[in-house]
């Protein structure tokens, strides 16, 4: 498997549980002003799009090399950070549905 396929399905995995979170949050905030709400829903998807776009003009564009010194260390840390913690939080919301 290609390193570009690799990162493809990481992106794939990320964006299906990060809807699978959003559920969450529209429920944990349902109750707050429309304007809060929508300020969080927008930070939340903001952030995941601030770290799966150079994930996806990296494999788009082969002029964007993986191999940058800002993309090893600041957004594959970062991308990974969000995801383990999407992760968790996943695994506690399948519990929660299905118990």
């Amino acid at each position: 498997m290609s390193r570009y396929t690799l990162f493809a399905l990481l992106i794939v995995l990320s964006l299906l549980i990060d809807l699978y979170i959003y559920q969450g949050v529209k429920v944990l905030t349902a109750h707050l002003k429309p304007a809060t709400r929508e300020s969080i829903h927008w930070a939340y998807w903001g952030v995941t799009g601030v770290l799966v776009v150079p994930f996806l003009l990296g494999i788009f564009f082969s002029s964007l090399s993986f191999q940058s010194i800002f993309f090893r260390r600041f957004l594959l840390p970062f991308f990974f950070i969000n995801v383990t913690t999407k992760l968790f939080a996943a695994l506690f919301l399948l519990l929660d549905d299905v118990f």
